[in-house]
């Protein structure tokens, strides 16, 4: 009887180190995601910044050459996501590491986080296929 009770608290307490052991493995593997994460969003929220300053202000400056079309924030998109992977390469392997496959799907959702945020504190930035402007003032008299 003795050595069943002892046989049976062995393979408890086994069970139960095991069990914890993968808790704190999971806890260590989220709480380093949740740093790498962090850590591309602060990236990614400068990098945002960085095109929105040099990039899509001036394509929605009629003044200057250029209009911000879709094709324009889809290209500034990527170049976003390539700009933030070359700036931390080693945070990029670390994610995908850990099992982060859709890296660049990831950044994308990173990336739009960060412009509507942007686009909350500024006012969206109309994305047109065509500027029209027109030759006489809108609801103005002729004179």
């Amino acid at each position: 009887m003795t050595d069943t009770l002892v046989s049976l608290a062995a393979t408890i307490i086994t069970t139960l180190v095991a069990w914890l052991a993968q808790a704190i493995q999971k806890h260590i593997k989220d709480a380093r995601l949740a740093k790498l994460l962090e850590t591309v969003s602060g990236l990614t929220e400068a990098a945002v910044a960085s095109a929105f300053q040099l990039t899509v202000k001036r394509l929605k400056d009629p003044d200057k050459p250029g209009e911000f079309t879709q094709g324009a924030a889809a290209s500034i998109k990527i170049q976003v996501i390539d700009q933030v992977k070359e700036a931390a390469p080693e945070v990029m392997r670390e994610l995908e590491d850990l099992g982060i496959k859709t890296l660049d799907q990831l950044l994308g959702q990173i990336v739009e986080r960060h412009v509507v945020a942007l686009n909350a504190i500024t006012g969206p930035v109309p994305v047109t296929a065509v500027t029209v402007v027109p030759t006489k003032p809108v609801g103005g008299s002729e004179s």
